[in-house]
C-alpha cells in the first residue's frame, strides 16, 4: 500500500548519475520513492574571500561551495541501499551486502514541498552522495500517526559539466493544466523542466 506524504515533502525521487565530465553528464532512470516523507534541510556551504590591491580591499565575493542535504523518510527497502549506498543485493535471497569494495553512487536528489498556500516548490539537487544511516529505533509520530523514521545525511556539490548544484523552482501552482504538466515533467527525468545553462 503505498503511504500519503505527511507534510512538508510532497514527492521524493533519485536518478543515478552515469557520467559527469567536463564534456557531458547522464542520468540514470528516475526511481521515485513510494513511502512517507517526513523532512527535507538544504544546507549550502558558502566561502567568502576578498580581493586585495595597494593595501585596499578592491572586491568581496562569497562562492556557492555545495552543501548538505538531510532527508527524513520512512524505512528503507533493500534497492535504497543499492541505489544510494552501493550495497550489492542477491536477486535469489534478497540479502543485501556491504563489503570494502561498495562505491558510494553519485545521485540526483528530486523533490517537492507544500508550501502553505498551497503551490509547491521542486528542486533537483544535482551531485549528491549520502552515507549509509544509522540504524535505530526510534518513531516520529505525525499527527496521531507513528512512523518507524530513517534520516539520510548527504553532502552536494557542483557537477563537472556544467557546475550546477542546485535547482529551484518556487511557488508552482499545480492546481492548473499547465502547472501540473510542468510539476509532472519536473519529476519525468532528471533534465525534465530544468533550463539548459550556457
Amino acid at each position: 500500500m503505498e503511504k500519503k506524504p505527511v507534510f512538508g515533502v510532497d514527492r521524493l525521487a533519485f536518478a543515478p548519475i552515469t557520467t559527469d565530465s567536463a564534456e557531458n553528464i547522464t542520468y540514470g532512470t528516475v526511481v521515485e520513492w513510494k513511502k512517507a516523507l517526513i523532512r527535507a534541510a538544504l544546507t549550502p556551504n558558502n566561502a567568502s574571500g576578498s580581493l586585495e590591491a595597494s593595501d585596499q580591499t578592491v572586491d568581496q565575493y562569497v562562492m556557492k561551495m555545495g552543501g548538505s542535504l538531510e532527508i527524513v523518510t520512512t524505512a528503507l527497502v533493500p534497492e535504497d541501499d543499492v541505489l544510494l549506498f552501493g550495497d550489492k543485493k542477491d536477486t535469489a535471497t534478497g540479502v543485501i551486502t556491504t563489503s570494502g569494495d561498495d562505491i558510494v553512487p553519485e545521485v540526483m536528489c528530486i523533490y517537492s514541498t507544500r508550501r502553505s498556500d498551497g503551490t509547491m516548490n521542486l528542486y533537483k539537487v544535482h551531485k549528491t552522495k549520502f552515507s549509509p544511516p544509522t540504524e535505530t529505533g526510534e518513531t516520529a509520530t505525525v499527527g496521531n500517526r507513528p512512523y518507524q523514521t530513517i534520516s539520510l545525511q548527504g553532502n552536494y556539490v557542483n557537477t563537472l559539466f556544467d557546475g550546477r548544484s542546485v535547482s529551484k523552482l518556487r511557488g508552482l501552482d499545480v492546481s492548473t493544466p499547465e502547472g501540473q504538466q510542468k510539476y509532472d515533467a519536473w519529476f519525468a527525468s532528471a533534465t525534465g523542466g530544468l533550463p539548459t545553462v550556457e
